[in-house]
């Protein structure tokens, strides 16, 4: 959860740049966050669900990553008619959504367990 609110601390960043270097080393930093909260959260998810529920569990979890590599080049193509650099908090405020999604989720879980 924390690295996920890292992350959206650090998708903001490419769009502050004011030269290709420090682009780059932005684009860098925001990807190296985001590719190892994703791995990691995936690991951790497919431990922590016992054998007959994990394939299940994993479709459910890979359905939000599909529909967004299906919707997100239209999205950002709308976006970047804005601003090149748009589509960085874009992608904040849309990985904001989701933390507060999984947040829900997780609270769901949580009183469904206490009945």
């Amino acid at each position: 959860m924390a690295s996920a609110c890292v992350s959206v601390l650090l998708w903001p960043l490419p769009a502050l740049t004011g030269d290709i270097l420090s682009f780059g080393i932005a684009w860098v930093l925001v990807n190296g966050a985001v590719s190892g909260t994703f791995t990691l959260s995936f690991n951790v998810l497919a431990d922590s669900i016992n054998p007959e529920a994990r394939g299940r569990v994993m479709i459910s979890s890979y359905l939000p990553v599909v529909s967004g590599q299906a919707i997100g080049p239209a999205l950002g193509g709308f976006v970047t008619q804005i601003s090149l650099f748009a589509v960085f908090p874009l992608a904040a405020a849309l990985t904001a959504i989701g933390i507060v999604a999984m947040l829900l989720a997780n609270r769901q879980r949580v009183a469904d367990d206490a009945v």
